[in-house]
């Protein structure tokens, strides 16, 4: 799948209280991952893809969405 540039695409954030993170570092309040689709949906501009963000919040209270714009992609074809 290849996403567009100028297309804009939908993030997660989760946020952990540190004191129930792993190898908690002192002084941080919190940890958080991002993570986006494997296959996102690309929504043609930026008030689809808020509209979007803001129905998946209401019904994931306590995760953040990141609304993204894609300002260009880049992909190798080397094997390794």
């Amino acid at each position: 799948m290849t996403i567009a540039t100028g297309s804009y695409i939908i993030a997660t954030r989760r946020v952990v209280p540190a004191k129930l993170a792993r190898g908690r570092t002192p002084g941080l309040p919190e940890i958080s991952t991002v993570s986006i689709s494997a296959n996102p949906v690309q929504h043609r501009s930026e008030s689809l893809a808020r509209t979007e963000a803001e129905r998946l919040a209401r019904q994931e209270p306590g995760t953040e969405y990141i609304v993204l714009e894609v300002k260009g992609t880049v992909m190798s074809n080397d094997t390794v």
